[in-house]
């Protein structure tokens, strides 16, 4: 009897709802993780490698598919904007489990305007895999997503993408540049800890050592941990323990007869790392035949191509996603360890409590509004009460995500990432919060500065009503857009000028009529003069509220700037501190709040100031509270208002050529260089800084003005800078107004930046200004005096 061929293996597939369930119900064989790093380093293709071997796409399509960014807008763009997750089967990678493990994945935009997106994939995580480009290196926003990670106490695992970028590089250059990454991202981690007061024990495990390292190139398909390596250089060790080969492989250390050698000279060209990886992973990559190299020796393939015979190769030996399964198992704790001691359980947890879950985020599919949610205690299931916003509210439809995909589950045990339906999501008054009676701490980076606001209004009267809805939505959906009222005017709020444009296209999709979008707004903040010096204080052309009568001496009040000084018994608001030395304090902090939240300038916000109440005495409280803010806006007046403009910086990647120009439009913007950092000989890292007024079209700039020789950065907020110039100074002396215009003639004074930016707020809003306008179709322009005769 003839026998029968071995039957074919099982085609990997996604798992159903059932054996979802089952898997997420074994808690000690579940992972999540997050991936979170710099733009364009590579996060998406590594999660498409993933994909592929948990069966969701064909492995022919992983590293250039992008399958997770399933938006349009992603695809045209090129990049991630809102995380999404998946849950993939893998096969144990530990010996001493058959058992196959649940790896929930969530993959996170790297964009600085989207970053909050990766905050709350980062809240929904018990690990992280930090992606770091082998050439760029540490960027600013691979620091962003590092504090992120450690504001949720997440064990971060490092991937070191693009290896096969350093190719061209001698392999002791391209050494010494891999240990430069793991310094630079281990300092970003420390400092990431300093900053989220991280307890030393956090700290040390959380530091990248040989165990938490991946060298990979997601592209191709291929990857490696010290680990994969030690187990293929045995041989060349002497036979020696693989944990002993691994600890020591990536250190200055040289082999020589099996014996391994400590080396005087760091990086050098005899690193074991250099001469028995880097090496051969080069030549191969170059066409050339080193299958006899310990790293490669006996492995083979089929292809026939060169390019395609060495990527089959290091696919086949060193696949991206065991070493990558490998690392999360074995180093990212279970669901019900990481949950026990969370960050976000401001009291000691109670394990044994009624169900809780977290939602950290809202997203739209399919026309419905679903929340991403996290189960912390207990199980969630469908039909079933839970309190939201100290309401009891049922359980209408739980979803396992997959991608853009939602496969309907009847439970979530803990530990589990879920999607909540839409009865349930509707419940939330805000845009995250939990399900249950417990508290839950707010994410601490959760909350962004919008940089970039604009009016937005309808063409017509009657689509008024469809655009306020709309813009609604979009406020609950984007966890970093603001909605705001100002001179009748609606505002829309923005990180930068990419989720300005993202929001704005969702918006005209979502109305479909045509919507009106104002010139950027960018807001400023009013201060004090940090030394008062002793001229003349000048008023406001446009305020009287130095001329009101200062006889009643009810209420006395000091202001000052801030310094380092820390004292007690102050309130606080917005940057600033208020002493009550007498008075009735209810009525004067309600003042001093009102004068916090619009100064005597331009109605903007105080920054900086410290203001000390001397006397404040009144039978009516709401009169008191109105006369205490007129009094802090005179003393600031008196003193010498001043304005502080916001900031942004960002990483410039620049050609050696193209540095004077890059250095001529930082300042024509009043920008400046904060650090130089060589990456080569032609590549040189810069750190700059400049106004947020100015960065507005900084990007399209810097392209023309640099001919395509610098990259455009990622800008985020660096805080305010105080303008060192009175906005109300005028010119007296002949020279000072041959150098910078009169204001009381026909030549406008532009040279005063302070000025300038009061007047664009007050126009905005509509309020007095001295500034004259220029009527492009006049036949001709008056001045104002001319006007007023």
């Amino acid at each position: 009897m003839a026998q029968q061929p071995p039957p074919p293996p099982e085609r990997k597939r996604l798992p159903t709802a059932q054996e979802l369930s089952a898997l997420q119900k074994d808690t000690d064989q579940c992972r999540t993780i997050c991936v979170i790093g710099h733009v364009d380093h590579g996060k998406s293709s590594l999660v498409d490698w993933l994909l592929a071997d948990g069966g969701a796409m064909p492995p022919r399509l992983a590293g250039t598919l992008r399958l997770m960014d399933d938006l349009p807008d992603e695809q045209e763009r090129g990049i991630t904007l809102r995380a999404s997750a998946v849950s993939l089967r893998c096969p144990s990678p530990l010996k001493t489990s058959t058992k196959d493990f649940l790896l929930t994945i969530i993959d996170s935009p790297g964009h600085v305007d989207f970053a909050h997106d990766a905050c709350a994939a980062c809240r929904l995580s018990d690990g992280c895999l930090v992606v770091v480009d082998a050439v760029e290196g540490v960027r600013v926003q691979t620091r962003g997503a590092l504090r992120a990670a450690c504001a949720e106490r997440l064990k971060p695992l490092l991937v070191v993408n693009k290896l096969d970028r350093l190719r061209h590089h001698e392999p002791s250059e391209a050494f010494a540049a891999l240990r430069r990454i793991v310094e630079a991202a281990n300092a970003a981690l420390h400092e990431a800890c300093a900053v989220n007061a991280c307890s030393p024990t956090y700290e040390e495990s959380s530091t990248f050592s040989y165990q938490s390292i991946i060298f990979a190139s997601a592209k191709d398909g291929w990857a490696f941990g010290l680990r994969e390596l030690a187990k293929v250089l045995r041989p060349a060790f002497g036979n020696a323990p693989i944990t002993a080969i691994e600890r020591v492989l990536f250190d200055d250390v040289t082999v020589d007869d099996g014996k391994v050698k400590k080396l005087r000279t760091p990086c050098s060209s005899d690193a074991a790392f250099a001469t028995l990886v880097l090496s051969p992973l080069f030549k191969l990559l170059d066409g050339d035949d080193v299958l006899s190299e310990p790293l490669l020796a006996g492995a083979s393939t089929t292809a026939k191509k060169k390019e395609d015979k060495a990527l089959a190769l290091l696919r086949r030996r060193f696949p991206l996603a065991r070493a990558v399964q490998r690392c999360v198992v074995t180093q990212v704790p279970p669901p019900i360890t990481a949950l026990r001691d969370h960050v976000m359980f401001p009291h000691s947890f109670d394990e044994d409590g009624p169900a809780l879950a977290y939602c950290a985020k809202f997203f739209e599919n399919s026309g419905c509004v679903y929340g991403a949610c996290r189960v912390l205690r207990g199980v969630l299931r469908v039909g079933e009460l839970i309190t939201v916003d100290g309401v009891e509210v049922q359980i209408d439809a739980l979803y396992a995500m997959m991608g853009s995909d939602l496969l309907s589950i009847d439970e979530a045990p803990r530990g589990s990432i879920i999607a909540l339906g839409p009865a349930l999501s509707s419940a939330f008054a805000g845009k995250r919060g939990a399900l249950g009676a417990d508290e839950i701490n707010p994410p601490k980076a959760a909350d962004v500065f919008p940089l970039v606001r604009v009016a937005v209004s309808s063409q017509r009267r009657a689509d008024a009503e469809v655009v306020e809805n709309a813009l609604e939505k979009i406020r609950r959906l984007d966890a970093a857009a603001t909605i705001s009222r100002e001179g009748g005017q609606t505002i829309l709020g923005c990180v930068g000028e990419l989720h300005l444009d993202q929001v704005l296209r969702d918006l005209r999709r979502a109305v479909g009529v045509e919507v009106v979008v104002g010139e950027p707004i960018v807001g400023i903040r009013e201060g004090v003069v940090s030394e008062k010096t002793g001229e003349a204080v000048v008023p406001p052309p446009w305020s009287r509220e130095l001329e009101e009568d200062d006889e009643d001496e009810d209420v006395v009040v000091e202001v000052e700037a801030m310094d380092e000084r820390v004292e007690e018994g102050r309130f606080a608001r917005r940057g600033n501190l208020l002493k009550i030395v007498e008075g009735d304090e209810q009525a004067c902090v309600e003042g001093f709040n009102r004068a916090c939240d619009a100064g005597p300038l331009a109605e903007e916000p105080l920054h900086g100031v410290r203001v000390t109440i001397i006397k404040a005495s009144g039978e009516d409280q709401e009169a008191l509270a109105s006369k205490v803010r007129r009094r802090i806006r005179q003393a600031i007046l008196r003193r010498g208002a001043r304005v502080w403009e916001p900031l942004v910086e960002g990483d410039v990647l620049c050609s050696q050529n193209a540095l004077g120009k890059l250095h001529g439009l930082l300042s024509k913007r009043r920008g400046t260089i904060r650090e130089e950092d060589v990456i080569s000989n032609e590549l040189w890292c810069l750190r700059a800084q400049l106004p947020a007024a100015s960065a507005l079209g900084f990007g399209e700039a810097l392209l023309e003005w640099t001919s395509g020789g610098a990259s455009v950065p990622q800008l985020i907020p660096a805080g305010f800078q105080l303008l060192d110039e009175d906005p109300f100074w005028a010119p007296t002396t002949e020279d000072e107004r041959e150098e910078h215009g009169d204001f009381g003639g026909d030549v406008f004074a532009s040279s005063n930046v302070a000025r300038a930016l009061v007047n664009a707020v007050r126009r905005r809003k509509g309020l007095a200004s001295d500034e004259r306008v220029l009527r492009a179709k006049a036949e001709a322009q008056k001045s104002n005096q001319r006007i007023r005769a």
